[in-house]
């Protein structure tokens, strides 16, 4: 594979989860950054992404834990994923617990949320 061709590749794996985190969040502002540039892979302006780094990598072999999470001992302190990307096979998606965390109190906020509006709702139907 040459390197243009590889680094295309790497974009595109790039740009399949800028469009997932847009599918699930159309309000948000998700941009693919240009590869080669240091820093997260994916950027987020408006801060609605529960991760501040975000790592894409699209290989044939997958990494040993022991490299990730080397390379990403580096960004301690932070809330970080790591997206593999396979020809032919679902991405797999690394966190670390602070992002587990962040990701899952947003979750457990929206549930509660939509547990009281359907409680309401259900109170002014008995009522009406």
């Amino acid at each position: 594979m040459t390197t243009a061709s590889a680094k295309a590749k790497g974009r595109r794996a790039q740009q399949r989860l800028r469009d997932l985190l847009l599918a699930y969040d159309p309000g948000g502002m998700y941009q693919s950054v240009t590869m080669g540039t240091p820093g997260s892979d994916i950027v987020d302006p408006g801060e609605r992404l529960p991760f501040t780094y975000v790592e894409v990598r699209c290989r044939e072999k997958y990494p040993s834990i022991n490299a990730i999470l080397e390379e990403m001992g580096t960004k301690a302190g932070r809330a970080w994923l790591y997206v593999f990307s396979r020809n032919n096979q679902e991405p797999l998606y690394l966190m670390n617990e602070k992002s587990f965390r962040r990701l899952f109190a947003a979750y457990a906020t929206l549930r509660q949320e939509n547990d009281y509006e359907r409680s309401t709702r259900k109170r002014n139907e008995r009522l009406s």
